[in-house]
């Protein structure tokens, strides 16, 4: 097993009512104690046009929420301004209580085409933006110990 040394951590996220972008900061927290980071709100749409580079030696943890299980359809499309070269990655996908189906596998497969290298993902659920009722709470410290953990 090859060890990957990190020299910056990259965050590209999708947090429409901010939930995501809570549990990523947590595992950038985990994984990156030290390092310099960069935050990409892709979000906004400017951000989604704007084409990012990221060599080798750093890591892109790449966020969004789920829509009915699937990755948001928008445009400019998701994480298509990032571009990487070898460069390692890790996925992470918040859902609303009900699931996120193949959302890790559509972004996996996005960033592989960007030229990034997935090697962990994970799924956390939060409250749901359309049904506030459902997963209410969430994320909570549970989960946001969890999302360190996991880093």
């Amino acid at each position: 097993m090859e060890i990957i040394k990190i020299s910056k951590v990259r965050l590209a996220y999708f947090t429409p009512i901010m939930l995501t972008r809570t549990l990523v900061y947590n595992i950038a927290f985990g994984v990156g104690k030290g390092l310099p980071n960069v935050q990409y709100n892709l979000t906004s749409v400017k951000e989604r046009e704007r084409l990012h580079t990221l060599a080798e030696d750093e890591l892109l943890i790449a966020a969004l929420p789920t829509f009915g299980g699937r990755a948001p359809v928008m445009e400019p499309p998701l994480f298509r301004n990032l571009r990487g070269s070898n460069t390692p990655a890790v996925v992470m996908v918040t859902y609303g209580a009900r699931g996120y189906d193949d959302t890790l596998l559509e972004t996996q497969a996005i960033l592989h085409e960007q030229g990034f290298v997935v090697f962990a993902g994970a799924a956390f659920i939060t409250r749901h933006a359309l049904s506030p009722l459902v997963g209410q709470g969430r994320p909570n410290m549970q989960d946001t110990q969890t999302a360190r953990a996991f880093a």
